[in-house]
């Protein structure tokens, strides 16, 4: 860890000296504060009913003797209600191998997030960067046995781009990543409360015991190559894919291995235009398996495959009410061997969307529904996971539901360089199966431009 951070500090650092060298070589930069939201019924099974978080982000920009410079530094406070079961960051995140105990509660979250990008002056036909992301994060819930979490997570990604025939709208991009992240985990050393510990080994399947000052590690470790195509402004190609490898053990003096989570995830999206129309495909696909060490064998697997195609008519915005339109295909499905379960499902999502322009107000709306086409689940040898969690996640993940996402984007206010000076972002997301379940996430930013 040391050694990432002394990096990312020398990075820092060289950006530092070189905006000192050459105060009015700024192009951009700005300063936020920011707000959110999110509560309703309509939830994961792990997710919190109510959440609030506060924070700021600031990030700016530089050229300096062709040298580009970019950084951001955020900064965030969450504060989580009722969030049952889960005692890791984020147990989402697609690996299974997650543990808590049979009590809710609420959590505190700290984090940041410091980005440095780099691009090298032209070389010939070809442009070399690189770019440094490092997140660190803390957590605890207030109620005992207070679980516990520390968190890291640094990501270094070179890439080069190259000019075909010297014509920089006609160039081709390569990325290769590599992350390494590691999270801590804590439980039990002053509980009072009657519990016990759950530590999930699949979809389903679970160990079960008395909490006594358990400690749990995870290592993963991600590797992504990323290539792209950019032809004048008719085509925009890219496809990439990311292995990436968890290790989990339980105790800290005595570590004692408790599984592997490997996953592999692709995609590849085609873009086109003519004239004043847009026509895009995304298609991505994931694959994960869990190599479990107490049982002794590979005990779950899960996979994920979507096409989304895209429609845009009217991509310079020239007619007010002509929208985006979106048709989605996603496939889902979780095995585990342990306690026999099957979860399978299709949904079809359907959405417009468009951003309208109105002097100084920029606003984006979309409208979507999520539909059900096919779904099954069984599960033979239900354990207390499979009904505490899963199976609630697999009604959330099949559910029809309204989508509503309504954002605008104020300036006002010019500054020496001819900026806006002053912004205010609103995020609104509705979430809605009924008119007894619905989920509201909001987001507000007030912020100054540098």
């Amino acid at each position: 860890m040391n050694k990432y951070l002394v990096f990312l500090l020398w990075m820092s650092a060289l950006g530092n000296i070189l905006a000192q060298q050459a105060q009015d070589s700024i192009e951009s930069g700005s300063v936020a504060l920011t707000s959110g939201l999110s509560t309703g019924s309509f939830q994961r099974a792990m997710e919190p009913s109510r959440s609030y978080s506060i924070g700021f982000d600031t990030n700016g920009k530089t050229t300096i003797a062709q040298w580009k410079l970019e950084g951001r530094f955020a900064y965030q406070r969450q504060f989580k209600e009722d969030i049952l079961f889960a005692g890791v960051l984020d147990p989402y995140d697609g690996n299974p191998f997650i543990w808590g105990d049979t009590l809710s509660g609420n959590w505190q979250h700290d984090g940041f997030d410091t980005r440095v990008d780099l691009a090298l002056p032209r070389y010939k036909n070809n442009v070399f960067g690189i770019t440094v992301d490092y997140t660190n994060a803390t957590g605890a819930r207030k109620n005992g046995p207070k679980p516990f979490y520390r968190y890291r997570d640094i990501t270094i990604a070179p890439r080069v781009k190259t000019f075909i025939a010297g014509r920089e709208d006609h160039y081709l991009s390569l990325k290769l990543s590599y992350a390494s992240a590691f999270e801590e985990n804590e439980m039990g050393y002053y509980s009072t409360n009657d519990t016990y510990l759950i530590r999930g080994r699949g979809y389903g399947s679970a160990l079960k015991g008395p909490i006594n000052s358990l400690d749990r590690r995870r290592k993963s470790n991600r590797y992504g190559i990323h290539l792209q195509w950019i032809y004048t402004d008719s085509w925009d190609i890219k496809v990439g894919s990311q292995y990436r490898k968890d290790n989990i053990q339980d105790g800290l003096s005595n570590p004692r291995e408790d599984g592997n989570y490997m996953e592999f995830q692709g995609h590849g999206e085609i873009n086109h235009a003519i004239s004043n129309a847009r026509y895009g495909l995304l298609l991505n696909y994931r694959a994960g398996s869990t190599d479990d060490a107490v049982f002794g064998f590979e005990n779950s697997e899960a996979k994920e495959m979507s096409a989304v195609l895209s429609i845009d008519l009217d991509r310079k915005n020239n007619h007010q009410f002509l929208p985006e339109f979106l048709l989605g295909l996603f496939y889902h499905q979780q095995d585990d061997y342990i306690v026999y379960a099957d979860y399978e499902s299709q949904n079809l999502l359907m959405q417009l969307s468009r951003t309208h322009k109105i002097n100084n107000i920029q606003f984006y709306w979309d409208i979507g529904y999520q539909y059900n086409i096919n779904r099954q689940s069984s599960v033979l040898d239900p354990d207390v996971l499979s009904n505490l969690i899963y199976y609630p996640d697999f009604e959330y993940r099949t559910s029809d539901h309204l989508i509503v996402d309504m954002n605008p984007i104020i300036q006002w206010g010019a500054n020496k360089n001819g900026k806006t000076n002053f912004f205010i972002k609103l995020k609104n997301r509705i979430l809605a199966r009924s008119t007894s379940s619905i989920r509201y996430i909001g987001e507000v930013t007030l912020g100054i431009n540098l």
